[in-house]
Parts: C-alpha cells; sequence; structure tokens
C-alpha cells in the first residue's frame, strides 16, 4: 500500500513539473491536457485519474512552487523548536522561493490571469496566498510571542508582498536568482527586518 502511494505521489509530481513547462510555454488559457500529457510522457486518461480538470492542476503546480513555507512546522514531536532554528528555517525556505525563477514566473502569470480574467482560480489564488500569510503569521507567534493578532499578520504581509517584488524583478531579469550573496543578503534582511518590527510592537 505504501508503495502505491509513493508511485502516485510520483506521478502526480512528474504531471506537475510537466504542466508548470506547458503553462509558462502557453499560458493557462491555451494549455491543454493533451499538450501536459505529451510532455510528461503519459496519457491524457493517466492525468484525469489524478486530476479531474485542468484548473485543479493549476491549483497544486502553484501551491508547489509558490507556497514557500507550508511544509515548516515550528514543533519536533511535542516539543517547540528553538527560536533560532525556526528563523533559520523561515530563511532557508524564502532563500529558496527567490532562488526559483520557475516560481516566479509562475506567479507573475496566475496573478495577471486572475486579475484580467476572474474565475474560479481567483478563490484559489486568494485562498493560497491568505494561507501563506496566515503560516507566516503563526510562525512568528511561536518565534517570538506575539500576541498582537492583527499586527502579527500585518507583519507577515509585507514579508511575503517583499518576496512578490522580487519575484517581479527577477522575471523582468532584474534580479539574478543565481547570484547566491544577493539572495542570502535578502534573506537576512527578511529575517532581521521581521524581527525587529515584531519586538518593537508585540
Amino acid at each position: 500500500m505504501e508503495n502505491l502511494k509513493t508511485k502516485a505521489l510520483i506521478k502526480r509530481e512528474k504531471i506537475i513539473d510537466a504542466a508548470v513547462k506547458v503553462f509558462l510555454q502557453k499560458g493557462f488559457e491555451k494549455a491543454t491536457v493533451r499538450e501536459i500529457a505529451r510532455e510528461a510522457g503519459i496519457t491524457t486518461g493517466a492525468i484525469y485519474h489524478h486530476y479531474r480538470n485542468k484548473d485543479e492542476l493549476i491549483h497544486d503546480a502553484v501551491t508547489k512552487h509558490i507556497h514557500f513555507i507550508s511544509d515548516l512546522n515550528a514543533y519536533e514531536g511535542d516539543s517547540l523548536k528553538p527560536s533560532s532554528e525556526i528563523i533559520e528555517e523561515i530563511r532557508v525556505a524564502a532563500s529558496k522561493r527567490l532562488s526559483n525563477l520557475t516560481a516566479q514566473r509562475l506567479h507573475i502569470l496566475l496573478t495577471a490571469n486572475v486579475l484580467l480574467d476572474e474565475n474560479e482560480l481567483l478563490k484559489e489564488y486568494k485562498e493560497t496566498y491568505e494561507s501563506i500569510i496566515n503560516k507566516a503569521s503563526d510562525m512568528f507567534v511561536y518565534t517570538y510571542g506575539v500576541e498582537n493578532e492583527k499586527y502579527k499578520k500585518l507583519v507577515a504581509s509585507i514579508l511575503v508582498a517583499a518576496l512578490d517584488g522580487f519575484a517581479i524583478q527577477a522575471s523582468l531579469g532584474i534580479l539574478d536568482t543565481t547570484d547566491e550573496e544577493a539572495i542570502n543578503t535578502i534573506t537576512d534582511f527578511f529575517t532581521k527586518l521581521g524581527e525587529h518590527l515584531i519586538i518593537n510592537h508585540k
């Protein structure tokens, strides 16, 4: 049973990777399930075994590349991790997000798509975005003991918005995502700024 689950996860990853390539080449509207299947080297039926429609596939593709802190956990078993460890995990996650040019381009493509055509994707995109901000604000609670609900979410929103700004710069070729020193400087700035704001207003 476990082996079957693993194979299914691998197949979904293969489908998502193929879908991202096609989406970036054709856009969400013009991309077809047939083209995605061809890119993945599988049948369209195999895709429909995992996804009911293209919108579900778009959602998974975007979530994988944009929701950069979804896998972070402030706990190790039943114990809360040291704040320094949580901060470092956030920094590493943000660094990976900034270095992922595919994620940057996909993010811009999706934003343009949902703003120009308000469809079901807009609702899902909003939910994904809110979950990113909520997860970030929760990590601040665990790290700094923030009691002000409104403020912790505001700080998280500021930091996520800053990442989005860098995503635009990366997509335009202004920010070199291969420059490790630049990426580290940006992420260090994020973590130190977040710490300064929260400590002074919690």
